[in-house]
């Protein structure tokens, strides 16, 4: 490939690193970096293999580098925004318009209903999917299912979810000679893989299955949810506690300061006593609650196998079970593990009391912020009522 294409290949490998880097979120555990390098990858092994003009090697590799770049900003219909991506990269590159134009049909040619025309479209379409022709594409298959449940909201039962997969497999072919020569043996022996998977799926119970998973992702959400509100209170009452401190050392060194004034400056700023006082009062009450909001509090209650088997008690949260003895603690834990019921039991529990704590939390904080706001409000109405009065006086 000539020095000229190497440099804007080389150039918009850079971009998307960084750019995916940066802002593609970890959630994206399929379309991510990695799969857009080996896209590029296979793109350039195809290339070399079809002896391709340099200004096609070209073209091919940037697209190949940018057919994903949407995904940053939406997972449906990504293409376009891949396309408005690579235009603004490559018109500030100064890149010539006609091979951006071709960089836009292929990037367009990767959407999932479109039917290859020629070899370039062909190479990135057969690139793109070459994990049909891999050993890791079951591995690939469940990644892609992780991120449908994050971004679509589509959940699939193992036996769906391999269905699924043996349709997608059998309908999806290599359309280059290069692909079906290096992968295709491979893409066979997958779909027998994924058939007898499919089989093997389909014997087994669903019935019992759903509602586990079901019930698994909303503990898990519930106290993912906890935490990050948790997180969020205790943010909250820390810049709470940074405000009033600094502005109750602004009144405090200033107030200071006054008395080595003269006598005559000194009683002249008396007259702003009641706000600055109310102004302080304000910000040590609202310090003080932020900061028993963010205090930490561990709450400790003696945990027996007994109350934990009689739902009054969870043997899950660190403050309880720190008071047992080890082989107690082992004793707990292995009954727990072996009762499903005593399981969620237990985990309820925990997440009711972690509510309780979120609920206090929260409490604090309203009380932290209205006296805030109170103290402020009241100080500037008594400092403009004072200034008002005295003016007048004075006349």
């Amino acid at each position: 490939m000539e020095e000229q294409s190497m440099k804007i290949v080389d150039k918009s490998r850079d971009f998307i690193t960084d750019f995916f880097t940066r802002k593609l979120s970890n959630k994206y555990v399929y379309h991510n970096l990695n799969h857009t390098r080996q896209t590029v990858e296979a793109c350039a092994e195809a290339a070399d293999y079809y002896e391709l003009p340099p200004a096609e090697q070209e073209v091919l590799l940037v697209a190949a580098w940018f057919h994903d770049a949407g995904y940053v900003t939406t997972y449906r219909g990504h293409e376009e925004e891949s396309k408005t991506i690579a235009s603004a990269f490559l018109q500030q590159e100064q890149y010539p318009a006609d091979r951006q134009k071709e960089v836009m049909r292929l990037i367009n040619s990767t959407k999932w209903e479109h039917e290859p025309t020629d070899l370039l479209e062909k190479i990135l379409h057969d690139a793109d999917r070459i994990s049909i022709g891999k050993k890791s594409f079951a591995r690939k298959a469940e990644l892609l299912r992780i991120e449908w449940e994050v971004f679509l909201d589509k959940h699939y039962s193992p036996s769906e979810w391999n269905k699924l997969q043996q349709e997608y497999i059998l309908n999806t072919h290599f359309y280059t000679d290069y692909f079906r020569k290096e992968y295709g043996d491979r893409r066979e022996k997958n779909i027998n893989d994924q058939r007898a998977a499919h089989k093997k799926a389909k014997s087994k119970k669903e019935k019992d299955k759903e509602p586990k998973r079901g019930i698994e992702t909303m503990y898990r959400a519930t106290y993912r949810n906890h935490i990050e509100l948790s997180a969020i209170a205790d943010s909250k009452a820390n810049m709470m506690i940074s405000i009033n401190t600094i502005i109750m050392s602004i009144i405090i060194t200033v107030v200071g300061g006054s008395f080595t004034l003269t006598e005559r400056a000194f009683i002249e700023n008396m007259r702003f006593t009641i706000p600055i006082c109310i102004l302080l009062i304000g910000s040590l009450v609202s310090v003080i609650y932020a900061i028993i909001s963010a205090r930490p509090n561990v709450t400790k209650k003696d945990v027996s196998l007994e109350k934990v088997r009689n739902k009054q008690s969870s043997a899950l949260f660190f403050g309880n079970f720190t008071n047992m003895e080890l082989p107690e603690f082992i004793k707990n834990m292995k009954e727990i593990g072996q009762s499903k019921d005593l399981l969620y039991d237990s985990m309820s529990i925990d997440i009711y009391f972690l509510g309780l704590v979120l609920t206090e939390k929260y409490r604090l904080l309203r009380i932290s912020y209205s006296v805030f706001m109170g103290g402020l409000v009241l100080a500037v109405v008594a400092f403009i009522g004072i200034f008002f009065v005295t003016q007048y006086n004075m006349r």
